[in-house]
């Protein structure tokens, strides 16, 4: 104990009092370890997290547009698609069968494009291409550029094979595409009937989301930050003890 201790001289406590045996507080360290700490696991796991959210949201979302397309291939006569890339509007019920695409589009809010195209090797020949309340429809037989983004599945779609959902940013704004080819009588792929589904309700879950995570680890932090500042004195109690002998 130190009551057992030879007692300080003067020049010893004057000595004593002059020094900083620290140059940063215990308190301060410890606050910035685990800061540090927080900050690792906070940007590990709303990477992790965020990615996780938006693969279970895209996979909602593909779910959905699946739903629609089994219904719509239904409603397409294969037999006639091309009675209506030669006859346009004017061939028996095309107009029909794209007040149908327009009322199912309509009918899901995040949809934001509901077509049919046959793939050729010029481009894509417009089926159909109901209109939108921000963008006039193209008309049948009217040719589309192939997007950058679908250009590595050209080969995919000229053969008349299943495509998977593609994530692209272009003309149209993001968007997630999901296709189904249909098929005539013959086995011959005629067009493909494609949704597309607008990556903005996404992206605005994904922000959400991220900011729950960071809220909840700031509350953390805070309330570290407050118990190592609540003991944080008892290194000057200690020193004050010294002097005090």
């Amino acid at each position: 104990g130190l009551w057992q201790q030879t007692p300080l001289t003067r020049e010893d406590r004057e000595w004593l009092q002059q020094q900083h045996p620290r140059s940063v507080p215990l308190r301060l360290k410890i606050t910035i370890i685990i800061a540090v700490l927080l900050a690792v696991v906070v940007a590990v796991d709303s990477y992790v997290s965020l990615d996780t959210y938006n693969d279970s949201l895209i996979a909602e979302e593909i779910g959905s547009a699946n739903g629609v397309l089994d219904y719509l291939i239904h409603e397409v006569d294969p037999d006639m698609v091309d009675t209506y890339l030669e006859e346009g509007k004017s061939a028996k019920g095309y107009l029909e069968t794209e007040k149908r695409f327009a009322e199912l589009r309509d009918s899901f809010p995040r949809l934001a494009y509901i077509y049919a195209y046959r793939v050729e090797e010029d481009g894509c020949h417009v089926v159909f291409d109901p209109d939108t309340a921000d963008l006039p429809g193209m008309q049948p037989g009217d040719i589309v550029e192939f997007d950058e983004a679908f250009m590595p599945y050209r080969d995919d779609f000229l053969a008349g094979r299943e495509i998977e959902p593609v994530i692209s940013n272009e003309s149209y704004g993001w968007l997630l595409t999901v296709y189904r080819p249909l098929y005539d009588s013959s086995g011959r792929c005629v067009c493909y009937i494609c949704i597309d589904v607008s990556m903005d309700e996404v992206i605005f879950g994904g922000f959400q989301f991220i900011t729950r995570v960071l809220a909840l680890f700031g509350a953390f932090f805070v309330l570290a930050a407050v118990l190592v500042g609540h003991d944080g004195g008892s290194e000057t109690y200690v020193k004050n003890k010294v002097l005090a002998c």
